[in-house]
């Protein structure tokens, strides 16, 4: 089912377009990794903060207060990038384990993030939610990094 999915993917317009585009390939490669570079430099912002890197100064709700628009707005960016370029190779990636990898991190750091949400600001389960992020979030960048050595 998947692999007929990725198969009919494989012949999307805008997918063959970036194909066969010198400049666009390129292009939307660097606005991924600028938007995962984005995504985890604030995530780890946020989880250092929550972990008490920084002691109790600018304060946890004041950083996670300005970081976490900029975290949802380069997921955004991220994840729709990601598509595109996913939508280049998408037979190869789906057999890919290192790619399944990925997503099976990046759905856990996003159902992490979720949870997290639900935590009021003095529960004691919030540093290890912090913690779990920071390792799920790196995992997806070094999964992601391996994605196109193990072809």
């Amino acid at each position: 089912m998947i692999e007929a999915l990725a198969a009919e993917l494989a012949q999307w317009g805008p997918g063959l377009f970036l194909k066969t585009s010198v400049w666009l390939y390129p292009l939307v490669n660097a606005l991924h990794i600028l938007a995962i570079g984005a995504v985890l430099t604030s995530v780890l912002l946020m989880d250092a903060s929550v972990l008490g890197f920084w002691g109790r100064s600018p304060g946890q709700q004041a950083v996670i207060a300005l970081l976490r628009p900029v975290t949802i707005f380069a997921l955004v960016l991220a994840l729709a990038s990601g598509f595109l370029l996913f939508s280049v190779r998408p037979v190869d990636y789906i057999a890919n384990p290192v790619f399944r990898l990925k997503l099976v991190l990046l759905a856990l750091a996003l159902v992490n993030a979720l949870i997290f949400l639900a935590f009021s600001p003095q529960s004691i389960l919030r540093k290890p939610a912090a913690a779990l992020s920071a390792v799920l979030w790196l995992g997806v960048l070094v999964a992601g990094r391996f994605v196109g050595f193990l072809d």
